[in-house]
């Protein structure tokens, strides 16, 4: 009975996410043939539009948290956001925030549909890990996003790399050098759920969590110099783990930070 209702669940979110792509496709090809930014902002809150929509029609329960809901991030200032990255529905829950985002993704994220319009018409910053020359551009175009007036997200593990998910893996220096070298506050999310209801390798299971994007108190880095990365990327890895604890506490009852 177990395996016949998440075969329907897969099937029904499986329906509604195609059903969902094809009004997209021809906004996505007319947003590209707008000059930047016009271009990038209309295909950025398609995005929102369609996570949301997403969300509720699969009952996946969307929704945006904040720390302090009285000071909430201007949309308007650009931040790097920071995120734990554990599902391939990390990014249509950080498109649930209010925030005009460029994300920063590996080559292979091209493949998720509706993904691959924006990635294709470079609305977003393709990343080919093994190549320097590919992370010397992904600083750049970065970089040019934030002076535009982008938020910037990145996934600072370097991929879906814990192997006990919500417990993170290593934060590697990228993003937090390019938000000390810009002057840019980091703004840390946390999605406690994602990895329940779509973890890696294994089927969808919606009904039963919130796709979630919980964002926390900004770091600023007008202060700070490049020597203090290690001291930003410990900041922001303590605030994502501490926000998880919160929802997962049994699961970092022996963990070590390893940030």
């Amino acid at each position: 009975m177990n395996a016949l209702l998440c075969r329907v669940r897969y099937l029904w979110i499986n329906l509604w996410f195609i059903l969902q792509i094809i009004p997209f496709i021809p906004l996505f090809f007319m947003a590209g043939y707008l000059s930047y930014p016009k271009g990038h902002v209309v295909a950025l809150w398609m995005n929102r539009y369609f996570s949301w929509i997403l969300g509720i029609i699969t009952g996946m329960y969307p929704r945006v948290r904040y720390q302090n809901p009285k000071k909430k991030p201007n949309p308007r200032h650009p931040h790097v956001i920071v995120a734990n990255h554990t599902s391939v529905l990390d990014i249509p829950a950080l498109a649930l925030t209010p925030f005009a985002t460029v994300f920063v993704g590996k080559d292979a994220v091209a493949n998720f549909v509706p993904f691959f319009f924006e990635y294709f018409y470079q609305f977003h910053i393709r990343l080919n890990r093994q190549s320097l020359r590919s992370g010397h551009q992904v600083v750049t175009q970065a970089a040019k996003a934030l002076r535009t007036g982008f938020y910037v997200a990145f996934f600072p593990e370097g991929g879906i790399r814990s192997k006990r998910p919500p417990i993170l893996a290593p934060f590697q220096n990228g993003a937090f050098r390019l938000a000390i070298e810009e002057k840019k506050p980091v703004l840390p999310i946390a999605m406690p759920f994602n990895w329940v209801i779509a973890p890696k390798y294994r089927s969808v299971k919606p009904f039963i969590c919130p796709l979630m994007a919980h964002v926390l108190a900004p770091i600023e880095t007008a202060h700070m110099t490049l020597a203090d990365v290690p001291k930003l990327r410990q900041q922001a890895f303590a605030a994502i783990e501490g926000c998880l604890r919160s929802y997962h506490p049994h699961a970092f009852s022996h963990v070590t930070r390893t940030a």
